[in-house]
């Protein structure tokens, strides 16, 4: 059975889109609002300056 990309709930904001790790690959995916759905991130394709690195757990207070 083939299985595609399936988000994870710990989400976080890069500065211009929401980006997860998939459950199944470890990929980072990147939520689409234009097609309304997610999808892997492509480095090149969303290349952007104002993008963040993900946050790390760390750091959070606690």
């Amino acid at each position: 059975m083939v299985m595609g990309h399936k988000h994870a709930k710990r989400v976080w904001h890069d500065g211009v889109d929401f980006r997860a790790r998939c459950m199944r690959c470890s990929e980072e995916m990147l939520r689409d609002d234009v097609r309304g759905e997610w999808r892997l991130f492509d480095p090149v394709r969303d290349a952007d300056p104002t993008r963040t690195e993900k946050p790390d757990r760390q750091s959070r207070a606690g």
